[in-house]
């Protein structure tokens, strides 16, 4: 018997439950159901304590949605979403003035027996978010650059699914982070590039842009102000300045000459000092350092 008690109160809560689902109680207010995001779905206004639709007989795929969207907070919108809803339909032959705030505010019938849920209207309301903020150019080399930004301050509460990027014609890529690399580009060019905001709803807002200018790939000038001293016996410790323009430099090249016979070696360091090592003592030795991009530019 008790076994039996329990199962009878599940079965009540499951089913009281269920019609809260569709009950309300402001009348007149308005939501959307089942869609990808607040801003779509299935329109339901809140009538006699509970939530129904709105059959879509003479319904305007523009005016009266943007009624229910002014009345949800959004800009405008407009009918492309459809779908199935559940519970009562409340209204039909919906007709709205363009600067209706209440969707309860137009004129309508209540006689709905004509419709079935296959009649219930959709609508996607306009949730564009704002420009993506303080987007920088980092990183920037001959062929590539690393694009990083802040979200926009304007999501409507919506999430945001991806960022689109644009430099010039040469990029078009996506990201869902909030910084991107971008390669393939030409040295020694300049790019208007631009991120914009993408919603789950499908929503691209404005661009956020900046100029960048990549970098040369042949350095043009060398290497400035090598110097060096005798570290050993047998070593030589170099040391110099990059050259004097912006560069993605790779590496250096160093190229080290014994002065009475003649024979040169070659070294490479990645950063602006090295030590040369196993040199003859007492030799005079010359050495010349080149830095490289994407190619070998000019010998100090």
């Amino acid at each position: 018997m008790a076994l039996l008690l329990l199962r009878a109160s599940l079965v009540l809560f499951m089913a009281l439950s269920s019609s809260c689902t569709h009950t309300c109680s402001n009348t007149g207010n308005v939501r959307l159901v089942g869609g990808r995001a607040p801003s779509e779905g299935i329109v339901e206004i809140c009538l006699n304590s509970q939530w129904g639709t709105v059959c879509n007989h003479s319904w305007d795929y523009y005016y009266d949605a943007v009624v229910v969207c002014r009345q949800l907070g959004y800009p405008t919108g407009n009918s492309p979403y459809s779908g199935i809803g559940s519970g009562p339909i409340h209204l039909d032959d919906v007709d709205c003035w363009y600067w209706y705030s209440r969707l309860i505010d137009c004129f309508y019938s209540n006689l709905t027996s004509d419709c079935s849920h296959s009649d219930d209207v959709g609508v996607h309301c306009i949730a564009t978010p704002g420009a993506p903020q303080d987007l920088v150019a980092s990183d920037i080399c001959s062929t590539s650059l690393t694009l990083s930004w802040q979200p926009p301050t304007q999501t409507y509460g919506i999430d945001i699914e991806q960022y689109n990027v644009v430099c010039a014609n040469e990029v078009n890529q996506s990201s869902t982070a909030r910084s991107v690399y971008v390669n393939g580009l030409q040295p020694d060019t300049t790019y208007d590039c631009s991120v914009s905001a993408v919603n789950i709803a499908a929503d691209e807002g404005p661009r956020a842009c900046t100029t960048v200018r990549t970098l040369q790939n042949v350095p043009s000038a060398a290497p400035q102000s090598v110097r060096g001293y005798a570290s050993s016996s047998t070593a030589i410790y170099l040391y110099w300045s990059p050259p004097p323009y912006q560069y993605c430099i790779i590496h250096y090249s160093i190229i080290v000459r014994e002065v009475n016979t003649g024979t040169q070696t070659q070294h490479t360091s990645t950063d602006p000092r090295t030590t040369i090592n196993r040199l003859h003592p007492y030799y005079t030795y010359e050495c010349r350092v080149a830095a490289h991009t994407t190619r070998e530019g000019v010998l100090s």
